[in-house]
């Protein structure tokens, strides 16, 4: 993150801006992007469609944040679908027994 300002000779200097380290994304409510990646393990891309399709994207000013909760609850409901589709159609083995 950056924040311009002007210098004493009037040209526009970048000075990057802190960011404050609690206990990493665990307290937070609202992610960046690449906090947004950490938290699901996966790329921009992925963690980018994850977010929209749990309607937890927040934009303010050009910054976009995520809503943690939202993402949370969304990739639960997700996995328990995944899970219960995953039981439902698993077949069983069958071992194919001779004749004798």
């Amino acid at each position: 993150m950056y924040l311009t300002s002007l210098s004493s000779r009037g040209d526009k200097v970048m000075k990057k801006t802190k960011k404050t380290q609690l206990n990493g994304i665990e307290n937070q409510i609202l992610l960046d992007t690449n906090e947004l990646r950490e938290l699901l393990s996966c790329g921009k891309y992925t963690a980018v469609k994850i977010g929209e399709a749990a309607q937890a994207k927040g934009k303010i000013g050009k910054r976009v944040l995520w809503n943690k909760a939202l993402i949370q609850r969304t990739s639960v409901c997700v996995s328990i679908f995944v899970f219960r589709f995953l039981r439902k159609s698993s077949v069983p083995l069958q071992t194919k027994t001779r004749n004798r």
